[in-house]
């Protein structure tokens, strides 16, 4: 069985996001982001298909998918 990292990237669309949520700065641009966000979510990949059915049904215009990078699993 493989590890499996799961996280939350996040790029938001209205430039001022950012200076309005400071409780979030220690995110911006985390690990490999670029002008966004990544939200750790930890190693159970339960919350996988949660987090999924969630984009898909509520924001699917944004949500880009799963990206299996073969340790982590990041939902964008």
């Amino acid at each position: 069985m493989r590890k499996t990292m799961v996280r939350l990237d996040l790029f938001p669309a209205d430039p001022g996001f950012r200076s309005r949520h400071q409780e979030m700065e220690h995110l911006w641009e985390f690990h490999t982001v670029k002008n966004g966000y990544r939200l750790p979510l930890g190693s159970n990949p339960k919350y996988i298909p949660v987090i999924e059915d969630g984009m898909r049904r509520f924001r699917p215009a944004a949500y880009l998918g799963i990206k299996d990078e073969g340790f982590m699993v990041g939902l964008v």
